[in-house]
């Protein structure tokens, strides 16, 4: 068990991480369903960072998602 949750840890992410990937979307590309587009996501880049990570890490470290989040892409590679 435990050399599964270390090679988990390659997974996390911390808000700079996020910041970074929310920065480099694409704003010519159609928001998800949430109707959330990319634009909105760059410009609130900084608020946003560390509430994502956190939720992010969380949903790792439990193993549990969402239904709704497993609707989109699953990026673990942040």
């Amino acid at each position: 068990m435990y050399s599964v949750l270390m090679n988990l840890r390659v997974f996390f992410a911390d808000s700079n991480d996020v910041k970074a990937k929310l920065c480099k979307l694409k704003m010519n590309k159609a928001p998800g369903i949430d109707s959330v587009g990319s634009r909105m996501l760059i410009e609130i880049a900084d608020e946003i960072s560390l509430f994502v990570a956190e939720l992010y890490n969380k949903s790792l470290k439990i193993g549990i998602c969402s239904k709704r989040m497993e609707i989109g892409k699953c990026h673990t590679h942040i």
